[in-house]
């Protein structure tokens, strides 16, 4: 007779097991997702940031972290929502934004943080114009020497 008990109780422990495992599981997947989502976010502004500066004038400039902007779209994110793009090319840095919303269902996350979390990415690039850099180390240079080459 203790033996039938013995089987019974290896079931409802395997039930309670396995249904926390489950919830155990399905949490560990939503948190890759929210990280995968803040991997891309931080590599879309770097991206438009450092696209940014790669052409000496400000408006080439801004039409090349515009294209990075409209390449990088919804699709790349697998949960995040109202994703918004900002980027801001100035004459001295280019600094580009992304940052939406992610959904995590559940009581525990809704009644802690509102059951959504913040997904942001943000990268500023200092724009350099070596041509501006090589003339000011020859003059540096001429300086020094006396301007005798």
């Amino acid at each position: 007779m203790k033996h039938k008990y013995l089987k019974g109780s290896y079931t409802l422990e395997a039930a309670v097991i396995f249904s926390v495992m489950f919830f155990i599981l399905a949490t560990l997947i939503f948190c890759i997702f929210y990280i995968h989502d803040c991997a891309v976010a931080q590599s879309a502004a770097c991206e438009a940031a450092s696209v940014g500066t790669n052409f000496i004038k400000s408006d080439e400039r801004k039409k090349a972290a515009e294209i990075v902007k409209d390449l990088v779209d919804g699709r790349r994110f697998m949960g995040s929502r109202n994703v918004k793009q900002r980027i801001a090319v100035g004459t001295k840095d280019v600094n580009a934004v992304w940052q939406g919303t992610y959904p995590m269902p559940g009581f525990s996350t809704g009644y802690l943080f509102g059951n959504k979390f913040s997904v942001r990415g943000a990268w500023s690039v200092k724009v350099l114009d070596p041509a501006d850099m090589i003339r000011k180390i020859k003059g540096i240079g001429d300086v020094l020497t006396g301007g005798n080459d």
